[in-house]
């Protein structure tokens, strides 16, 4: 709703009361309202009313943002005033009709709040099913008529196994995991390693802590809390998709082999002793580890046709909710974290172990955690694998159960010097299919855990093996947490989209820019003299919303700079922490710590913010997507904070965008390279408000994500300027980040120089890169409460003529300084000039 005269202005509030019937536009609300008329007498007319009173309230606020502008004549202000009461007047008789015909007009399909009711609402459809809010359901639910819905898409290796669609029996039911005892989940045919090991691990988090991360979202559930038989077949699911916890619905057919009535899905296992005494050698076949031995698999059962052979039905029914809502068993991946928090709403948080990792720093802090019970870890392979290891292939981390020398196995071990990691393998779904095609394989596999190739590594048939945390930092490619969200009480969200391109090519456009958010976030807390309260954290969590297993992630990051003043200087905003490079991650954490006394912030370097009270621009962003992408951005902070968080909805009314680039010619780096003039420099012109008042402006660039960008207004009076000092600066984005460089400037009235308070004036506006030669495709946006121009500057020499002429120096031509009695000697270039001109 940009405009930059008064006529525009008028035009597009009037745009939305003055209807013309050849422009398709939709806030045409008095020809919605007028199209009642047409209408036959059965018809109702409630969905004509519900589609005109969201266009007359985009009317009112179009008139409203006019009146803001200031840029209303003195004459004309009370006729517009007048049109902005009529609209809402008319508004408000809408709704009262609406409400008589017994519909209902709320604050929730208008603004933000609608717009965030759509893109929940949205979340709702993953992969062609419907899932619903959630609600604990009642008991009523599961009994009555044999209850059937959709079935999950099976995987390739499920087919080639003939697999059919088989009643679970009530029997199996019988079999439930007793408290205290250890049970692993094994991946079996055609399902995905991640969310088995990431359900391993809350498995043996509810053993260790008792809770029920792994259990607790399958309904019914017996008085124990635990899942239970349905009468109806019917089972619900809570899980957390798309920014919200949803009911997905399923019945108790589960995946069988038609030949050998194998189980074709992930099964749950007891560890019971070892077969064989610790004395006893193991077989020749089966070399063991040289690492202590792991317990054993065990069964109640010698027959894999009996319901024990299925382990307790509540492990493969919650992965057949999982995967339903996520496209079928042929999901693959091998990061954990992600299915984790869908499970059980524990944060997640992804950790390279190939860039920069610091495996001590990272010990002290997971271990301490680990020890308290707070944080989940699995690890993930490469696609080359560690020596023993698959590729692409998750593991959880379990930790106790192998060293006897172990005193409290609530802790990470170290022994003799040696931090000691157990380590959980969900198997291979190529052995779970050999093994199925065998009369007997499940047998060998649950009662003897004698079946090749379970293990691996240096562990046993189990699929439990041990290392070193050396060692892990060595083979696998990442380290995926998911942290206790009790950290971080105090939270708040927002949803929103970006939309979908209009634009074809690669080219950047002011789209790519507007599409971004901007959301505002204040954070308030008192002082404190305890040293574990002053180091603090902030958690920011953007998470893109998944439709369709066969539409690719976006390339997203979220760009953080803090609001602060300097002085007398307008406000800027610096980087808060260093940039997260863009990912194509369902799930980005970004983590701040706040030091209160100290008033600083950071992520990895301490910036020092002096005050108890933050203020940070939070802008997720995404790289060139190709359809509407609607995600959700999370705010986690400790007890002692206060949040407020809001996004920044009104545009200021005079905006210009201008696209450039960096090239080789013109890319000179930051102001501390000589070379810093010949960057791209602009003239930007901010005229006086018509009413008076003060003069606020916005500078967002945004660019190629591989360039770190950085944008400085300057005391430059238009004209170019070959260095940033301090004297000069109005507004600085700060330190560079990649993608995006953004500034604030709330009143230019703040920016003086000298006694001089310039209001309204002509100033210089530079872009860069970080280094020199750097180069990329850019699009500038400033936006202004005051009338604003944009206009390029000519670089230096910019339209001249240019001759170049090569030579050399020898023994005849080098005369040297003036000084030195042979300067005459020197090689001599006459230059001509048809007329008079200019030399550079």
């Amino acid at each position: 709703m940009a405009f930059n005269t008064y006529a525009e202005g008028l035009k597009i509030a009037s745009a939305s009361f003055i209807f013309a019937y050849h422009l398709d536009l939709a806030n045409r609300a008095i020809l919605v309202e007028s199209s009642l008329s047409t209408l036959s007498v059965s018809a109702s007319p409630l969905p004509t009313l519900l589609k005109a009173f969201p266009l007359y309230i985009s009317s009112a606020e179009a008139y409203s943002h006019l009146l803001s502008s200031k840029l209303v004549p003195a004459q004309d202000v009370l006729g517009i005033k007048k049109k902005w009461r009529l609209v809402l007047e008319r508004a408000e008789k809408v709704k009262k009709r609406v409400e008589e015909l017994g519909g209902h007009v709320g604050r929730a399909g208008v603004g933000d709040e609608g717009e965030e009711a759509a893109v929940v609402r949205r979340g709702g459809r993953l992969h062609g099913i419907e899932t619903e809010l959630w609600r604990i359901p009642s008991e009523r639910e599961f009994v009555g008529e044999t209850w059937r819905g959709v079935q999950p898409e099976l995987a390739e290796e499920q087919i080639k196994l003939r697999a059919q669609w088989a009643e679970t029996p009530r029997e199996a039911w019988k079999t439930q995991m007793e408290k205290g005892r250890r049970w692993v989940v094994r991946q079996g045919v055609g399902a995905d390693c991640s969310v088995v090991a990431g359900l391993g691990v809350c498995l043996e988090h509810d053993r260790r802590w008792g809770t029920s991360l792994a259990l607790g979202g399958l309904y019914p559930q017996a008085s124990t809390g635990l899942p239970k038989h349905s009468e109806n077949g019917k089972h619900v699911v809570k899980l957390l998709l798309n920014g919200a916890w949803r009911s997905v619905v399923i019945d108790a057919l589960l995946p069988r082999s038609k030949e050998t009535q194998h189980p074709l899905h992930p099964t749950a296992h007891q560890l019971g002793p070892s077969p064989t005494s610790p004395s006893t050698p193991a077989p020749e076949s089966h070399p063991q580890s040289s690492q202590p031995q792991s317990p054993s698999l065990s069964s109640n059962t010698p027959s894999q046709h009996a319901p024990q052979a299925l382990g307790p039905p509540s492990i493969p029914l919650l992965l057949k909710a999982y995967f339903l809502s996520h496209g079928g068993y042929s999901l693959r991946g091998s990061n954990p974290s992600p299915d984790v928090y869908a499970l059980t709403g524990w944060i997640p948080e992804r950790i390279s172990l190939r860039e920069c990792f610091q495996r001590e720093k990272e010990w002290r802090r997971i271990s301490a955690a680990w020890g308290r019970g707070e944080v989940l870890v699995t690890l993930g392979t490469g696609e080359e694998g560690g020596a023993g290891l698959v590729p692409l292939h998750a593991y959880g981390v379990l930790v106790d159960g192998v060293l006897e020398q172990a005193t409290d196995e609530t802790d990470l071990k170290e022994q003799g010097g040696e931090r000691v990691l157990e380590i959980f393998d969900p198997g291979s779904p190529a052995e779970a299919a050999r093994l199925a095609t065998l009369d007997g394989g499940m047998g060998a596999l649950t009662i003897n855990g004698a079946g090749p190739g379970v293990g691996s590594g240096n562990g046993s048939s189990t699929g439990l093996l041990t290392m070193t945390w050396d060692e892990v930092c060595e083979r696998f490619a990442s380290l995926n947490l998911n942290w206790n969200p009790s950290l971080k009480p105090v939270t708040a969200i927002k949803h929103w989209s970006w939309p979908k391109p209009v634009r074809v090519g690669e080219d950047l456009t002011s789209a790519d820019l507007a599409s971004d958010p901007r959301y505002r976030l204040e954070i308030k807390r008192e002082p404190s003299d305890d040293a574990r309260e002053r180091d603090d954290e902030v958690w920011l969590l953007v998470s893109q919303h998944v439709v369709s297993k066969d539409r690719p992630m976006d390339d997203t990051a979220l760009h953080v700079f803090e609001e602060h003043t300097s002085g007398s200087r307008a406000i800027s905003c610096q980087r808060a922490e260093d940039m997260n490079p863009y990912t194509n991650a369902q799930h980005l954490l970004v983590s701040s710590y706040l030091y209160c006394c100290n008033s600083s912030l950071r992520r990895q370097v301490r910036y020092p913010l002096r005050r108890s009270q933050t203020r940070l621009l939070l802008i997720p962003s995404r790289d060139r997507g190709l359809s509407r992408t609607d995600f959700s951005l999370q705010v986690l902070s400790s007890p002692q904070t206060a949040l407020s968080f809001e996004r920044i909805a009104l545009s200021l009314p005079f905006s210009q965008s201008v696209a450039g680039a960096l090239t080789s010619r013109n890319a000179g780096g930051h102001p501390g390279f000589p070379s810093f003039g010949s960057n791209p420099q602009y003239r930007v012109t901010v005229s006086a408000p018509s009413r008076g008042g003060k003069a606020e402006m916005r500078v967002a660039v945004r660019g190629d994500r591989e360039v770190a960008w950085g944008v400085k207004l300057l005391w430059g009076r238009g004209e170019l300027v070959f260095d940033a000092s301090d004297d000069a600066m109005i507004a600085d984005s700060g330190a560079y980040s990649y993608g995006l460089a953004y500034v604030d400037v709330p009143s230019l009235e703040q920016a003086k120089l000298h006694v001089h308070s310039y209001i309204a004036g002509t100033y210089t506006l530079v872009i860069s890169a970080f280094e020199p030669g750097q180069t990329g495709q850019f699009v500038l946006d400033v936006e202004s409460s005051a009338a604003v121009t944009i206009s390029p500057i000519p670089a230096e020499g910019a339209g001249m003529f240019a001759r170049s002429i090569e030579g050399v120096w020898d023994e005849e031509t080098a005369g040297g300084r003036p000084s030195g009695g042979g300067y005459e000697l020197n090689p001599r270039i006459e230059v001509i000039l048809p007329q008079s001109g200019t030399l550079m």
